[in-house]
């Protein structure tokens, strides 16, 4: 009997991770680490097969080697668990490793042909692999929802007759940068001086910004096409706690699309979340990631789910004490994306950089001065010394960016956006059970308070005047600099019930005045 459950356990691994996370991946994140484990399980099951000529014998074996190496991390993780944490890591290691050895050894020596357990074994994984695989499918049902919310037409946006100009436009998003009527009440710090370096380097700087959605998918996914989401909320209605509509409008973005047809190169500077990580539209996607030590490549959210539990990624890091360190990483992150935007220039046509940084966003890796902060050392500061340190790091890194652009002629479009505010505490003990619809004023305000603030090298901010919401930025800045005529939208900011209601929008504005 074909010995096939090697590899449908192989398939499980990330099957199952995909089927747990269905709401925010596409199959596209998912495909090349899974046709690569499936693929690497097939290849073991022939590489033993050549050597052994014994289908069953073939079968168990390459079992035994897929479970040392892959469930390694989970057996470890699970005892050392029950254990209070006091299970060592490089005596189990070796233990393992014997044990794995052994089981290897013995089921070689018996040269049997395993005929029976090859078929309980294939019944057994058929069973195993039909739980993430039903999942999937039960999912599947609302693809055409989400299909339709993509094929919602988008206004078409035309380009007035006679000359138009075309600087380089860099959009520049930190996450969760606080406004300063937050920073000064909640966190007794005023960024009034950073404030007025910006106007006084020429920068409209919105008094009071605010968001218009509640966190990042959706603020970005509005911003960048240009309009608010309400058609995502009547298309998929209310209780979905899918999030690939809103992240199918990040990937194709009504800015990116149109700048690009008037013949912007587009560069993307993403984050180590995946929906920003890169994109296809770019001509160019950078995250900064450094590759793991040992292996000389990065691993995107989804493929250091797989990898972190393996024998080969533990063993590696014990034994060379190279540990992946993803604090220490996200610190070599944001400085490669600030050199990456010093260096960024145009050269055969204008440029179109979009860099979403995660900072102040945790985690916190940033003194004020720019060193590295351990996890220890920012777990002995109360939570918000540590925004403020990540702020202030934030804040030298902006100035010193903002005086290289200004001082290259032509001037660019520069436009320095949050997202979102902070979490507030409540939020914070609870986000996936917390209701929007219960915060108080308070709350919302120190989530949809944000940094905005606009350069436009000519200082004509007419279509900037009152408090415009980053919904209208570009619409703004088209009509400025491309001669299009698009009306703005109303400056409303609207919240979702919970991350399982994730488009029954709700309007906050009055609760932010």
């Amino acid at each position: 009997m074909l010995p096939i459950h090697p590899v449908l356990l192989a398939s499980f691994l990330w099957l199952s991770s995909y089927a747990a996370n269905r709401d925010e991946l596409f199959f596209h994140d998912v495909m090349g680490a899974g046709l690569a484990i499936t693929g690497a399980a097939m290849l073991l099951v022939g590489l033993v097969w050549s050597l052994t000529r014994n289908a069953g014998l073939s079968g168990v074996l390459a079992l035994i080697i897929i479970i040392g190496v892959a469930y390694y991390g989970r057996v470890f993780d699970g005892l050392d668990a029950a254990l209070g944490g006091t299970l060592p890591n490089g005596v189990f290691l070796v233990l393992w490793c014997l044990l794995f050895l052994a089981a290897i050894g013995v089921i070689a020596a018996k040269r049997s042909r395993f005929e029976s357990l090859t078929r309980s074994l294939n019944l057994v994984s058929l069973a195993l692999i039909a739980l993430p695989l039903g999942s999937l499918a039960i999912g599947a049902v609302g693809g055409q929802k989400i299909a339709e919310a993509q094929a919602a037409p988008l206004p078409p946006v035309s380009v007035a007759e006679g000359p138009t100009r075309r600087p380089d436009i860099f959009y520049l998003v930190f996450d969760r940068y606080a406004d300063n009527r937050t920073l000064k009440q909640l966190y007794g710090f005023d960024n009034g001086v950073f404030l007025e370096g910006l106007r006084q380097r020429g920068f409209h700087v919105t008094d009071q910004a605010r968001a218009n959605y509640t966190k990042t998918a959706h603020s970005l996914a509005s911003s960048l096409n240009l309009q608010h989401l309400h058609g995502l909320s009547e298309q998929i209605g209310s209780g979905s706690g899918d999030w690939k509509p809103v992240y199918s409008l990040l990937r194709e973005n009504r800015a990116a699309q149109f700048l690009k047809a008037q013949g912007y190169r587009y560069l993307h500077l993403g984050s180590w979340w995946q929906p920003t990580r890169d994109n296809d539209l770019a001509d160019e996607s950078f995250d900064g990631t450094p590759p793991l030590p040992w292996l000389g490549i990065s691993l995107n959210e989804f493929q250091w789910l797989l990898a972190k539990p393996s024998l080969l990624v533990r063993a590696a890091d014990l034994l060379l004490g190279q540990s992946h360190d993803r604090e220490r990483e996200q610190h070599q992150r944001v400085r490669k994306k600030f050199e990456k935007l010093a260096a960024a220039r145009h050269q055969d046509a204008p440029l179109f950089v979009f860099a979403h940084m995660l900072v102040p966003h945790p985690p916190y890796v940033f003194h004020p001065d720019g060193r590295f902060k351990t996890a220890a050392e920012a777990q002995a500061l109360p939570e918000r010394r540590n925004y403020l340190d990540q702020l202030l790091y934030s804040n030298q890194q902006i100035e010193a960016l903002l005086d290289e652009l200004l001082a290259r002629d032509p001037q660019p479009i520069i436009i320095l956006q949050a997202d979102e505010g902070p979490f507030p505490a409540r939020y914070s003990r609870d986000t996936e059970g917390f209701d929007w619809r219960q915060a108080s004023d308070e709350e919302l305000k120190e989530k949809f308070g944000i940094l905005n603030a606009v350069y436009f090298p000519d200082r004509d901010y007419r279509g900037l005047q009152g408090d415009v919401t980053p919904v209208n930025t570009f619409r703004v800045l088209l009509n400025t600099y491309f001669g299009t005529q698009l009306p703005l939208l109303p400056d409303r900011s609207y919240s979702f019930a919970s991350d399982s209601d994730l488009y029954s929008f709700f309007d906050v504005t009055d609760a932010l005045q």
